[in-house]
């Protein structure tokens, strides 16, 4: 793995090294990813299957552009 994508080696300042969450929330990056055939990028519904798609991440990204004080 290469060094930037390692997650931080202690707790961020202000969480608790016994959260059970600990290792999630050391990760420096996140990503999600949608399973689908490679016909959809030519096909009529990939603007709706994209939206949708990006509607079911929004829990995920307003969570942690609350952890680190960003507007969402």
């Amino acid at each position: 793995m290469k060094p930037d994508r390692l997650p931080l080696s202690r707790p961020p300042r202000g969480f608790d090294a016994g959260n059970p969450l600990i290792e999630d929330i050391k990760r420096k990056s996140f990503f999600a990813m949608h399973s689908g055939s490679t016909k959809l990028a030519t096909s009529p519904r990939l603007v709706g299957e994209v939206a949708e798609t990006f509607a079911a991440a929004k829990p995920l990204m307003k969570f942690l552009c609350g952890a680190v004080e960003v507007p969402f």
